[in-house]
Order: C-alpha cells, then structure tokens, then sequence
C-alpha cells in the first residue's frame, strides 16, 4: 500500500491529515477528539500510534477498524482495493539511535553492584536507587556505567 493510498482511505474516513513529512497527525475520530496532534501515522506503513491513549505503535488496519466501530466486512471492503497485504507485520521506523530492541532476564539485575556514592553526593539516597533497582554493571556494552531498567509495560 502506497502513502497515496493510505492518504486515499484517511480521508475518506474523515481524517483531515496535517503533513509532518515522514508521517502526519491527526485528531483521533473514533473517540470524538479535537486534538489536532493526538495521532501519528507515518507515510510508508500506515503505522500509527494515539498520543493521548497512549498507545504503543499499532497496525494501520487497526485504525481503519476502530474508525468504523470495529465492523470487519466495513474494514475488508474498504481495505480490499488496497494493496494491503504489504503492511501486514510491518513495524513502525525505528529512531536512529536504537538498533534494536534487547530484552534482558531478571536475573541479569543481580549482577549490577551497588555503587551509588555518585548519586548520593548528589542527594539521592540509597533507598531511593534500590526501588528503581539502579546499578553499575560490571560486563556488557554497560560496563563501568551505572544503570537503571527500563520495563515495557506492553509484553
């Protein structure tokens, strides 16, 4: 599916799309919003994601769905003279500085020391770097530097 086409059955949902150049924004019609920015949906993919919600990066057939009430055969037909099979498991472009995503176990936490002097002459104390279970990692591409996990809520 081309960005024209993607474009093409925007706006004939409703979408008014404001151009962005890689991807537009829009207000989110399914839920009646009125903020101009609240979507992203980039041009090559269809891919957007819902500022305001929240919501991790999602297919472009599931914006056409929830913008016609979930109704599948609405969605099949309006989908069906598209090239649409093209996006199927399409993610969205990824930033520049991220190459990929990496999913470390639990355990990996354990080997973070407890190297916090940097963070207390700056007044954060002992008890506040071990809820956020910081550490200095003692291997890896981390090594020497002190880190803090970052969870996804969405797996």
């Amino acid at each position: 599916m081309t960005s024209d086409e993607i474009y093409e059955v925007l706006t004939s949902l409703g979408y008014t799309l404001h151009d962005r150049g890689s991807y537009w924004q829009t207000n989110a019609l399914f839920r009646h919003g009125d903020n101009k920015t609240a979507l992203q949906i980039y041009k090559d993919t269809g891919v957007w994601r819902d500022f305001v919600q929240n919501t991790p990066p999602l297919r472009f057939e599931k914006l056409v769905e929830k913008s016609v009430g979930g109704d599948r055969e609405e969605v099949e037909k309006i989908l069906s003279n598209k090239n649409f099979d093209d996006l199927i498991g399409q993610r969205p472009p990824s930033c520049a500085k991220i190459q990929s995503e990496e999913i470390y176990p639990a355990e990996s936490l354990k080997k973070l020391l407890p190297h916090y002097r940097f963070y207390n002459d700056r007044g954060i104390s002992d008890e506040t770097l071990k809820i956020f279970k910081g550490g200095l990692a003692t291997q890896g591409q981390m090594y020497q530097r002190f880190v803090f996990p970052i969870y996804n809520e969405h797996l």
